[in-house]
């Protein structure tokens, strides 16, 4: 016992691991600081992943009555992984039901990121101090910052598939089986955190064959590599493994068809047109067209260094997902290496760029979409790593001291001026972008309820998305006789003394001839008030729309 203490004792005053774990405690209070409040709006994803998380953990079921289920959630056709609900969910009863405890999974786990990228520059790198520019750049990098603040699947699955990338590569360089079993294990986990990898994970292991040497239990790859495009397969048979791919799937779009059938009655009835048509106007040449658009779309540096990309929610204005240091750093892959690089390593990860953002491609809701493409994360940042070291190490062989000098003062200090642009942007311009399509005021109106609830009033609320799970959230209701209450799309017609209803104008005239006077009623900001009814108050959006607006009967 004293022998492995002293093990541990060693490990943790290595000045290689104390660095590694400094560089991890600032990446996660980056992504930990103003949690609660940054990013602003607590979306309906998070607040459905914390909800059912812990819903499920307290009763069993979850609010549509299944009991313990494993795979998914279904909220509105789109078979949701439903391991990230049950973290979520756990750290609720740590944290408190709030804001900050439902985020602070994404955090961690996003944090735990540094280790792996670590380990993998070394590989590349060997035992160098510029392997530790690689942890430090997703520490700071906002792509990175954005999702781990956000409760995002993607995330964990980011982490969780990057350890299975360094054990697959240890397993590789070793000669060690027991590293593969874990890549496996690791690559496995991916599958049921987002679904993604599950494009992702057979594809990264296909050029493993040509990474191999003599010494490697060749038989043990191959059957990795068959083994993980047979799960691929079996998952979309399944309903909740081909649902959400399905809705957004760039095969399934009714607009290209619409397109390539409007270009096909453009040219006539001639047959020759016709013949024309089946050549160069056919819906295989109509998907080709649309995917390699949205890929490209993927490498544009609007989407990389100017303007990032879609959904909304993470959309930070005048903000990339790269600082454009990154040029810099990506240049210095033209630099010709004059020490050693792990060269095989090194084509593998360039290989791992390109076919980060393929399974985003392949859909054609919100592109380019930056939580579908996350993996790009990866492999730029370990490219970005080996371009600087190619640059130092050509400026220290020449013997360029000065111009080394400044250039890492180069780089420090515009690194420190776009990430200090960032936190501005993130912090002061962020809450205010597009309030209207991020669920602004729903937080809001929830807590309003609460208080209207202790008054026993009889609440009348329109039924817009996740609004009944703020509501049963921020008011602390689990009740295990809410599950089988709710319908497929998270909808309810009444729990206790609040009702739903599909109008986005509650107080109409069928309401208003039942409506007693202990009621209050919540309708969509831009509802016109009529009949009797007065406006007590209202619930503003950031950018001083109007979300909601909070009426009372008019007392005669």
């Amino acid at each position: 016992m004293n022998l492995r203490l002293q093990k541990i004792k060693k490990i943790i005053l290595n000045k290689e691991f104390l660095t590694v774990f400094l560089i991890f405690i600032l990446a996660l209070a980056i992504r930990t600081i103003y949690l609660s409040s940054i990013p602003f709006r607590f979306h309906n994803d998070e607040v459905i992943s914390g909800y059912i998380g812990r819903f499920i953990l307290l009763n069993g079921k979850d609010v549509y009555g299944n009991s313990w289920p494993l795979f998914f959630f279904n909220y509105f056709g789109d078979f949701r992984v439903i391991l990230p609900m049950y973290i979520n969910g756990l750290s609720t009863f740590i944290f408190g039901v709030n804001v900050f405890a439902v985020r602070f999974p994404s955090a961690l786990i996003g944090s735990l990121i540094i280790f792996p990228i670590y380990s993998i520059s070394k590989i590349l790198l060997g035992k160098r101090k510029i392997v530790y520019f690689a942890p430090f750049l997703i520490a700071i990098l906002p792509w990175h910052i954005v999702l781990s603040r956000a409760t995002s699947e993607g995330i964990a699955g980011l982490t969780v598939f990057t350890f299975g990338l360094l054990f697959l590569i240890k397993s590789i360089q070793e000669r060690k089986i027991k590293f593969l079993l874990l890549s496996c294990i690791a690559l496995a986990l991916t599958y049921f955190l987002y679904p993604t990898f599950r494009l992702l994970s057979p594809l990264a292991l296909l050029p493993i064959p040509f990474l191999l040497t003599k010494d490697n239990n060749r038989k043990a790859y191959f059957a990795a590599i068959i083994f993980f495009f047979l799960l691929t397969f079996l998952v979309s048979t399944t309903n909740w493994g081909s649902g959400r791919f399905l809705q957004t799937s760039l095969f399934s779009s009714k607009d290209i068809a619409t397109q390539v059938k409007a270009k096909e009655v453009a040219l006539g009835d001639a047959e020759i047109n016709v013949h024309m048509a089946n050549i160069f106007d056919n819906k295989i040449v109509g998907y080709t067209q649309q995917f390699v658009s949205n890929y490209s779309d993927y490498f544009s540096p609007v989407f990389l260094f100017i303007k990032g990309g879609l959904p909304d929610r993470y959309v930070i204005p005048d903000v990339g997902l790269l600082f454009i240091s990154f040029t810099i750093f990506l240049l210095g892959l033209l630099v010709p290496a004059s020490t050693k690089l792990n060269r095989k390593f090194y084509l593998y990860i360039l290989f791992l760029l390109l076919l980060a953002p393929l399974p985003a491609a392949l859909t054609v809701d919100d592109i380019p979409n930056m939580h579908r493409s996350l993996f790009m994360i990866v492999p730029i940042v370990l490219l970005s790593t080996i371009g600087i070291c190619k640059i130092v190490d050509l400026l220290v062989e020449k013997k360029q001291r000065i111009i080394l000098f400044g250039f890492c003062v180069l780089i420090i200090s515009s690194l420190l001026i776009e990430f200090t642009y960032f936190v501005h942007q993130y912090s002061v311009q962020e809450p205010s972008y597009k309030s209207f399509s991020k669920e602004d005021g729903f937080k809001e109106v929830a807590l309003d309820i609460k208080q209207y609830e202790k008054e026993n009033k009889n609440i009348v609320m329109p039924l817009y998305g996740a609004l009944p799970i703020y509501y049963l959230f921020f008011t602390n209701n689990f009740d295990k006789n809410l599950a089988g209450t709710f319908q497929t799309g998270l909808i309810v017609k009444k729990i206790k003394n609040v009702t739903f209803s599909e109008n986005s104008c509650p107080a109409d005239e069928n309401l208003r001839k039942t409506i007693s006077l202990n009621t209050v009623v919540i309708e969509d900001g831009d509802c016109e008030i009529k009949g009797n009814f007065k406006e007590i108050t209202s619930v503003f959006r950031r950018d001083a729309t109007k979300a909601f607006k909070i009426l009372e009967p008019i007392r005669n």
